[in-house]
Formats: C-alpha cells, structure tokens, sequence
C-alpha cells in the first residue's frame, strides 16, 4: 500500500487546532470497521480527564478500552491491551494497517509522520513497506521523530521519565502491552506498583488492566470498530455516575452498572501509588464505613452495588500493600475461606521441601486469618527464587456478576531472607513456592504459629 493510498482518507481527519477537541475517537476510527491481534488481548482504562477509548471488547456484562488515548502537554499517547498490534503480521489482519495509521497521525499531529520503533525493526520495515518514514531507534533517537512505537515490556524502568518528558514537550507515543501476561511473567508483582506501563501512563490518565477481552464482531474473530462506543469508558466519569447514583441525584440505569461496576473495579487495582488524578477520590470513598463490604452466599455484593464493589475493592488493594505484622482479619473471612476454631492450637513444625519437585509444596498447616506465621529457610535458600503462598483457590471472582466472597484471598511472598513472616486478612492453607528449575538436596523449613490442618490417612483416620 503506498503512502499517497494509505493516507488519502486520513487527510479529512481534521488535525489542525480548531479540531482537536472534536470527536478524536471517532478520527481515529475513520475508515476501521474491525481491528485484532492474536492471542488473548487484554484492556486498558482511560481515566484522565483528556483521556478517552478508542475501541472495546467485551468482559462479562462489560465494555473495556482495547486501545485508549489521551493528550498530555504538549503531546499525544496511546496505550493498546496488546503488543502484537505492534508485529509486521498484524498489519495484514482486518483494518489494522489503516488504523495504525491513523493512530500514529493522530499521535504525531501531522499527517506525514517520522516514526520511531523501539526494539523492532520488522515492524518498522513492515511499515515502511507501506510508505512511512519509519525507523528502528534506541532510546536516545526520540528527539528524532515525531512518534514513537514500543511495547512496556521492552522498556526499563530508567525510560520512563525519558519517554513522557518526549510526551509532554509534543512528540506522540503508542505503546503496546498485555497486563494479565505480565502479571504471569512477573509473580508476586503487581500492575499497580511494578508495570512500567502504567509507571509511564499513570500520569497521563490510562492504565494497563488486569483480564482479557472477548472479540466484538459478529464473526467472533475481530474487534467491532464501527459499532459505537459505550456510555461510561472513562473511569473517573464512570465513579461521577456511580456517586451521583449513590446520593440519588442521577440514577444508572440497569443496562450501565455492570459497566461501571466492572471498570472501577479493575481500574482501582492498577492505578500507581502515585496516582493524584484518581486514587486520591477512591481513598476518601473507601473511608465511608457505611458502604457494606462483607459479601456472604446470602448477601452478596452484586454488580449493581457499584460503591460497595468498589470499597471493597479498595480495601484489597490496601490490605495487600500491609506489613505482616499490620495485618488483621478482614470480617468476609468468616465467610471464606473460613475461621479457625476457637481454641485451635497454634503449632511449631519442621517441613521438608524438595527442589526437584516444581510448584507447590504443602506445609500440611494452615494461617489463621490475620496472624502472624513465621518461616526460617536455610540461609543458602534465600533469595533463589522461593516465595510463600497463603490461599489454596485458584478462583478470583473480580469479573463474576455477584460476589459471594471477597474476590481475591489470596497472597503470595517472596522469600528474600532466611526468616520470613507472612500474613493474610483472609488466612489459608500455607504453601513453599518451588521456582521451575530449582536444584540441590532437600531442605528443612521451621514454621511458628500455624494451625494444624485436617490429615485423613485411609485405613487410620476415625472421621468421627
């Protein structure tokens, strides 16, 4: 496709400053009825105020960004719930070449513009193949170009500042990423406080989620593009609608609570510790004790209880942020994954682990919610990788219509030193963490102030 082809319909989209606070989404989908990428995408949330969605998928009962976009400064950034956006093949499939296109004049605001590409130079060969200046660049050629192509995954936490200081003086930037990859590529961190993306993003308004979102077209096998975007995508309007409800001046109607419901949810679990434009208004929220956050099988939190979700939600988020020894009990406990008895003897046991045997290693004891358990390693352990898992569920309920339980109860540790002390609000079965390729002989863990779990051994064990 050449250049002149490839831009003839962008050159309607109106860039100069009189537009550029007109329908932006609507430009960027000029001439795109469906957009994809391999794999399972993800979603992104825009919830600055310049911030917005280009395109959605589906979550549940929800439409989440797949692509969002914002200004910042000087300049103009995309985030999408995909890095394969960025690869040669994806510019074959659907419409995505024409979109990328007008992502990348949108972000540059120019219609012919430099791009750079960081660490790919496929894509840039690929896009040049269809007549753009493009080049593959290190990061200290961005003064060089007009908009700059990259994946979060490639970037070290030293670009970041670099990057959205080129942001604010007026280049462009898309960036690509897939948060439920790199929350398996990257255990025990968390989306919030160790993604480079949203490290960079966060203060631009957009954040890289957790999840995976369901194609839209009729076919199943795209992103519907044409279809026109959901009420309530931005995240900080969506809390607007939700407390408006809650004060009853402006009620959501039934068919946009599972949206709002599902985004804040999601959104408040990855906003940077850092964040002033959001998670400031969902601190003070959280502080309302009179909001419900005790979910039971007979009262669950439905997604229509959008301000209960929502503390709760930020509860979690806290709780897991705490020092062991500043954890205490939270009251859904009770409900799951249950107390210990009354009188259950605390206990001090010597387990075995073994390194040829990858993954969980049972302890056979169990973490009374909101206590205390300490583990000593050998010291020649520390630091190889190990970590400690308090929860045996796998079943994390954030995207579920109703909540008969906390959503998530679990929490992993890991361990750095030979002593290690963990705790849990919720409690649960107590796990070593074997990391895959893990050597040597088998070792001794002590562990203090655990409760004994139930041993049923057949042919010995009386249940009665």
């Amino acid at each position: 496709m050449s250049k002149t082809s490839l831009y003839a319909s962008l050159l309607s989209v109106c860039l100069s400053l009189g537009c550029l606070f007109g329908d932006e989404a609507a430009q960027l989908r000029s001439g795109v009825s469906r957009i994809n990428a391999p794999g399972l995408p993800g979603p992104v949330s825009a919830f600055g105020p310049d911030a917005f969605a280009v395109a959605v998928g589906k979550q549940g009962n929800a439409r989440l960004p797949l692509v969002a976009a914002t200004r910042f400064g000087q300049g103009r950034a995309m985030a999408f719930g995909k890095g394969e956006f960025f690869d040669a093949g994806a510019l074959r499939d659907g419409d995505n070449a024409v979109f990328l296109a007008n992502c990348l004049v949108w972000a540059a605001a120019k219609d012919q513009p430099v791009v750079g590409v960081i660490g790919n130079e496929a894509f840039a060969a690929a896009l040049r193949e269809r007549g753009m200046d493009a080049r593959d660049i290190g990061l200290g050629e961005i003064e060089t170009v007009d908009v700059i192509v990259t994946r979060s995954t490639r970037l070290d936490p030293d670009q970041v500042a670099p990057l959205r200081a080129a942001v604010e003086k007026g280049r462009g930037l898309l960036v690509g990423d897939l948060g439920w990859g790199w929350l398996q590529l990257n255990p025990g961190k968390t989306l919030a406080e160790d993604h480079a993306g949203n490290q960079l993003f966060g203060p631009m308004g957009i954040v890289w989620l957790d999840g995976t979102l369901e194609r839209t077209t009729a076919d199943g096998k795209a992103y519907d593009t044409v279809e026109p975007l959901p009420a309530h995508t931005n995240a900080a309007l969506a809390l607007d609608a939700a407390l408006a409800q809650h004060a009853g001046t402006a009620p959501v109607a039934d068919a946009d609570r599972a949206q709002i419901s599902t985004l804040l949810a999601a959104t408040a679990q990855a906003l940077p510790g850092t964040d002033t434009i959001l998670l400031p208004r969902l601190h003070a929220l959280a502080a309302d004790s009179a909001v419900n956050t005790v979910p039971t099988p007979q009262n669950p939190i439905r997604e229509r209880d959008l301000l209960p979700r929502l503390v709760l939600t930020m509860q979690l988020r806290e709780l897991a942020k705490q020092a062991p020894e500043n954890v205490a009990a939270h009251p859904a406990a009770a409900t799951f994954p249950g107390l210990v008895p009354a009188g259950a003897e605390r206990v001090e046991r010597e387990v075995t682990v073994r390194p040829a045997i990858p993954g969980w290693a049972s302890t056979g004891l169990y973490a009374a919610p909101g206590e205390v358990v300490t583990l000593r390693f050998p010291e020649a352990v520390a630091k190889q990788g190990y970590r400690i898992r308090l929860g045996s569920t796998h079943c994390r309920l954030w995207g579920k219509d109703e909540w008969s339980r906390a959503p998530d109860v679990v929490r992993e540790f890991p361990v750095k030193a030979s002593e290690v002390k963990v705790a849990s609000p919720f409690g649960g079965l107590l796990y070593v963490i074997v990391p895959d390729g893990a050597a040597g002989e088998p070792f001794p863990v002590a562990i203090a102030h655990a409760v004994p779990v139930p041993y049923f051994k057949a042919g010995e064990t009386d249940l009665t």
